[in-house]
């Protein structure tokens, strides 16, 4: 392994980066994990994931009583707008 890798969770501000550098410059993510040290491009990619589906989630079920499914087909989400909620 390398030293070099952070293994710890992902902080406050490194979660809030990742987001604001996929709303800049989208899915690009090893011109974001280079201004990242001590984390590998996969790393950085699937805590995206994680934070976005997460905060997808709760979106629709806040607005549709819990039925995801539903709330999927009704309910067009702009990944940007969703992305910036998070950030606040």
């Amino acid at each position: 392994m390398n030293p070099d890798i952070i293994s710890q969770p992902f902080t406050l501000e490194e979660d809030v980066f990742i987001l604001e550098k996929n709303l800049e410059i989208g899915n690009k993510w090893s011109k974001i994990i280079k201004e990242m040290k001590g984390r590998t491009e996969n790393n950085v990619k699937n805590r995206f994931n994680i934070l976005y589906s997460t905060s997808r989630r709760e979106y629709l079920r806040k607005f549709n009583g819990g039925n995801l499914k539903e709330a999927s087909n009704q309910k067009r989400l702009d990944d940007k707008t969703l992305i910036a909620n998070l950030i606040e």
